[in-house]
């Protein structure tokens, strides 16, 4: 039904949104003082430009 459908886009959505606030909030305790660019390091693998 279109409101199952809607429930798990709903949840998707909300799973994808938290998992880039955590990344973000890693991103900004890994770039200190310095601020965020895009050749951040966060996690010594993934730019934050990626």
């Amino acid at each position: 039904s279109i409101i199952q459908d809607l429930k798990k886009n709903f949840e998707i959505v909300k799973l994808i949104t938290g998992s880039l606030v955590s990344c973000h909030r890693l991103a900004v305790s890994v770039a200190g003082s310095n601020g965020l660019s895009g050749s951040t390091l966060v996690d010594g693998r993934y730019s934050y430009q990626e």
